[in-house]
């Protein structure tokens, strides 16, 4: 017969409330409620863009119930996930924001110089957008991808 072993454990922490996303031009804020006791050791930060994997962001102190991302994709749908941790590491079920656009548009630099045969469009680098597809339509006719 084999010795009877004991183990007590904790119960996970409870999961963050009031999750709420605030996208605006450049960021996305994300904001919770949690009722902090001394075990409670901070959070974890997730992001999925277009329903694809999640990935670590950060992981922040208790006292600090929000994040400002700003490392956005433009025109892209994007969800946050938000863990609470303990001081053994123990962490909540996750909390899962609903989905929200990513307001960061593709700024294009048209330059003024008066020629109307020439058109040269230049924008700003993303770090999320590996391809532009650029497309032409005069008036009432169907847009026509050109490059």
């Amino acid at each position: 017969l084999s010795k009877v072993v004991k183990a007590m454990t904790k119960p996970a922490p409870a999961s963050v409330n009031n999750l709420q996303i605030q996208s605006q031009e450049n960021t996305i804020a994300v904001r919770w409620q949690y009722d902090i006791d001394q075990d409670t050791s901070g959070y974890q930060i997730k992001r999925r863009w277009q329903k694809q994997g999640w990935h670590l962001l950060t992981e922040l102190p208790a006292d600090v119930m929000q994040f400002i991302d700003s490392d956005l994709m433009a025109g892209a749908s994007v969800e946050y996930q938000v863990t609470v941790l303990d001081n053994d590491k123990l962490t909540s079920e996750p909390k899962i924001s609903s989905p929200t656009m990513s307001l960061v548009s593709l700024k294009l630099l048209k330059p003024t110089d008066g020629l109307l045969r020439k058109v040269e469009l230049n924008w700003e680098k993303s770090p999320h957008i590996d391809a532009v597809h650029i497309f032409r339509a005069n008036e009432q006719q169907e847009w026509v991808r050109i490059a």
